[in-house]
């Protein structure tokens, strides 16, 4: 049996209206503005603006960080799911030993968008202590060498972008 061919404008006006502009994104590459937050006491650092269910958040780029980490102290709401799991993280904090891992349930970088990304979960308090006043809004975690090399990301510090492919 033949199925119909489906009007993709029509589609896209039953979607939900964050979803409109994403009818694409499996299999799609994109850009991302990137802004440079300054700091008086670290100098600076590279982040992007994202969405997660409907409300904006800041996710900082850690190219030297292994992990992809969120805050620990985000609402429940935003996480479709959460473990116990043993793991260190070396670098800035030190964290190690019983912590939480979690599956975010969607995220949205401009028009690109991203079901299920699997985060580990950390207190981030003393960031944004650091650098929260900085921000546009609040933060949610860093994106790590795991997420970055995932999506093969490509920063292009000329055009303050970054190039995904999800």
């Amino acid at each position: 049996m033949k199925l119909p061919l489906i009007h993709k404008p029509l589609v896209r006006q039953l979607l939900p209206p964050f979803l409109r502009n994403y009818h694409k994104i499996n299999k799609m590459k994109g850009e991302i503005k990137l802004d440079f937050i300054k700091s008086d006491t670290t100098g600076g650092h590279l982040c992007v603006s994202c969405k997660i269910l409907d409300r904006d958040y800041i996710l900082l780029i850690d190219t030297g960080a292994s992990h992809t980490v969120f805050d620990s102290n985000l609402p429940a709401s935003l996480f479709a799911e959460k473990n116990k799991e043993s793991f260190s993280i070396e670098g800035f904090s030190e964290v190690s030993g019983a912590t939480e891992s979690a599956t975010i349930k969607e995220i949205v970088f401009g028009k690109l968008y991203l079901k299920n990304l699997h985060v580990k979960l950390i207190d981030l308090s003393h960031i944004n202590h650091v650098i929260g006043s900085n921000l546009p809004y609040p933060l949610a975690g860093m994106l790590g060498g795991d997420f970055l090399s995932i999506h093969k990301a490509k920063i292009d510090y000329s055009r303050n972008k970054i190039k995904l492919h999800l």
